[in-house]
């Protein structure tokens, strides 16, 4: 077997049975919540993951470019980290403006846990970036026990189950994790120190911008259909995302074993590494025609019958998505590791404003199901073109 499938899929596996795990008391918590309940609590989630992708790409990025090895240091990183933890709490600030939570209460438990989540974020891109994926995967797999446990315990015996905490748990997940594994490196935050991260800032200012397009581009649809629609219509975008994160795990996968490996190599051993992993986009492809027939049935035995009775025809339009993301975004990888930013930010920006306009006139007709469409349409056009512009880019760098 390639060497690189071989990587791939002991990834892959590791993958699979902690979001088996988190996918299944995902499910638990959507058949004991009400739909009002669980919409509020999947806009939660899906809001602080956003807010935390801002230092993900971010992190990525920085530790995975060519022209930033050299000038890194961990003092350095972890002074980021706390940098960046103030523009992703600006940004929920931002969101909760126009689209408030249902309490304050979750509001202050947001702002705790985005912050644990980047300490966390940061440790665990380092293990990426040191091929650790052994004590990485060992690490998330304490994390998600820490979470899952105590949350089935308190969903089983519960009379009055309250997201606030639900949250609350997850916090204390990481929180915990963190204590017992340690932060690596030591903060001193000194007016020197500040001017340093500053200076990488400047340097990194297109990162930056693409960063935060790049966030803009993945969460308005969800804010705009928690603004523009129901409950209703959230908790069965909420149930179909849930299911759908399945799909996602090769694609994670793929992107976790990638980005360093081609910081590592050049960009004309591109088409070795991503070749063997192609082919296994067939079968997926195969798979999706055949389970479409049957994803009606999966969510009525799933979550109850027709809790979420739009859900799988959302998941269907989900699926084709992450089929063509799985062909085509292991490309931007070349994109991030030469630098090639502007192409990038550009496009991003082109995705933001056809899925605003979408979605402003849309949403209000059609619920979750034009946000779906709208993603599979934009969402492809944005990772064709820059799928296009890695080509030619491979293909000078072989010529």
């Amino acid at each position: 077997m390639n060497k690189h499938l071989k990587t791939i899929l002991k990834i892959f596996g590791s993958e699979i049975v902690l979001k088996v795990i988190l996918g299944f008391t995902s499910i638990f918590i959507a058949r004991e919540l009400e739909n009002l309940a669980y919409s509020n609590f999947f806009f939660f989630i899906t809001v602080t993951n956003l807010c935390v992708n801002i230092p993900s790409s971010f992190f990525n990025k920085l530790f995975f470019t060519d022209k930033n090895k050299s000038l890194i240091n961990r003092s350095d990183i972890f002074s980021v980290v706390f940098c960046l933890s103030l523009i992703s709490l600006l940004s929920i600030i931002l969101i909760v403006l126009v689209v408030p939570f249902k309490s304050f209460l979750l509001f202050i438990l947001s702002i705790f846990l985005i912050v644990i989540r980047i300490i966390y974020l940061y440790n665990q891109t380092i293990l990426q970036s040191e091929l650790n994926f052994r004590k990485l995967y060992f690490k998330e797999l304490i994390r998600v026990l820490f979470y899952v446990l105590p949350t089935i315990i308190y969903l089983f015996f519960a009379s009055i189950i309250q997201i606030e905490i639900i949250i609350l748990i997850i916090f204390l997940s990481f929180s915990l994790i963190e204590l017992i594994f340690k932060i690596d490196s030591k903060v001193h935050i000194s007016f020197q120190l500040l001017k340093r991260v500053a200076e990488l800032f400047l340097k990194n200012k297109d990162i930056f911008l693409v960063t935060i397009s790049l966030f803009i581009l993945t969460s308005i649809d969800t804010i705009m259909l928690k603004k523009l629609s129901n409950a209703t219509e959230m908790a069965n975008f909420g149930a179909a995302f849930t299911l759908y994160s399945f799909l996602m795990l090769g694609l994670g996968s793929i992107h976790k074993y990638i980005l360093p490996k081609i910081s590592n190599s050049n960009l004309s051993q591109f088409n070795n590494i991503i070749r063997p992993i192609l082919r296994v986009g067939y079968f997926l492809i195969i798979f999706l025609l055949i389970g479409i027939n049957f994803t009606e049935s999966v969510f009525n035995f799933i979550f109850g019958l027709n809790k979420f009775p739009k859900a799988h025809v959302l998941f269907n339009v989900l699926s084709l998505s992450a089929v063509l993301s799985y062909f085509f975004s292991p490309y931007n990888n070349i994109l991030n590791k030469v630098g090639a930013y502007k192409i990038q930010l550009y496009t991003y920006i082109m995705g933001i404003i056809s899925i605003v306009t979408f979605n402003y006139f849309l949403i209000p007709i059609y619920g979750a199901i034009s946000v779906v469409f709208s993603n599979l349409i934009v969402y492809f056009f944005v990772n064709f073109i820059l799928f296009i512009k890695s080509k030619q880019l491979i293909k000078l760098e072989i010529n």
